[in-house]
């Protein structure tokens, strides 16, 4: 078995157990056995232990996220509905791990870098979406930012799903009227 095989594997084992068991739960040795390898195995793949996993880990969800991101905008028609595809496969999905999973809360900890980073990529995907749409780069990036975030605050109050949905479409809706605006 390649290194790549085992690698690719250790990374899935690891995105399973953080997010069932959170970041200081889990041990080297339980992604070792749900990877289907020795301990000493695993830390030759990742020399730097539980934290170089838990990034792998966190990458790993990230894009399997993008990719759901990138076919929800790629089915969507209008800016509205672009954003909110992008709001409701990122956001969205983030309440309803933490709501079936609460140790689950680390792969979303704002403090960790990883994190910020996969968040910055949605904020671009955003940011992008609102180029295309003619608004100015920089602009856009901020107001890619504020959606992104704002609509993760929204994950913190939301009673349900329906909640929010309803709060995260007034958001969108609000950017676009912003957005589409003529200047006076």
């Amino acid at each position: 078995m390649s290194n790549d095989t085992k690698h690719q594997r250790a990374v899935a084992a690891a995105a399973e157990q953080f997010l069932r068991y959170g970041l200081a739960r889990t041990t080297m040795n339980d992604i070792a056995r749900g990877a289907g390898m020795s301990r000493p195995a695993l830390y030759l793949l990742f020399p730097e232990g539980k934290m170089q996993l838990f990034e792998a880990a966190v990458l790993y969800l990230s894009a399997e996220r993008a990719n759901a991101i990138h076919n929800a905008v790629a089915g969507a028609s209008g800016l509205g509905a672009q954003l909110f595809a992008v709001c409701e496969e990122w956001c969205m999905k983030l309440l309803e791990m933490r709501r079936t999973v609460p140790d689950s809360v680390d792969m979303d900890n704002l403090e960790l870098p990883v994190v910020r980073k996969v968040y910055s990529d949605v904020c671009t995907i955003a940011a992008k979406l609102l180029e295309d749409h003619g608004v100015a780069a920089s602009l856009a990036a901020d107001l890619g930012t504020n959606l992104v975030y704002g609509v993760r605050g929204f994950t913190a109050i939301a009673k349900d799903d329906e909640e929010m949905r309803r709060m995260t479409r007034i958001q969108v809706d609000t950017l676009v009227k912003a957005v589409t605006l003529p200047v006076a």
